[in-house]
């Protein structure tokens, strides 16, 4: 599944389903966990603050994604995600 930022206007090339919602990512998953309790979701993402916005929820799992080039530019906010929210991250390549 891909979730859309708000103010994107083209989404990537792929074999996964477009999850269309009025909501914010949080409040969606929040929702969907409530209508869905014995359900555990994966999150994957490349830079998103909606992950740290949810990292206390136990049922959800989060994983950063980078490749070289999102490292050097943010390398400070992938240190700071699991450090301060247990986030690890994983190497697109």
């Amino acid at each position: 599944y891909y979730y859309p930022h708000p103010r994107e206007e083209s989404y990537p090339n792929g074999e996964f389903k477009i999850i269309e919602s009025p909501l914010i990512f949080e409040d969606f998953i929040l929702q969907y966990l409530m209508e869905n309790p014995k359900n555990n979701i994966e999150v994957y993402s490349f830079i998103s603050s909606a992950l740290l916005n949810i990292s206390c929820v136990s049922q959800v799992s989060l994983i950063y994604i980078k490749d070289i080039d999102l490292f050097e530019k943010y390398e400070e906010f992938y240190f700071f995600a699991k450090t301060n929210f247990n986030i690890p991250c994983i190497d697109l390549e």
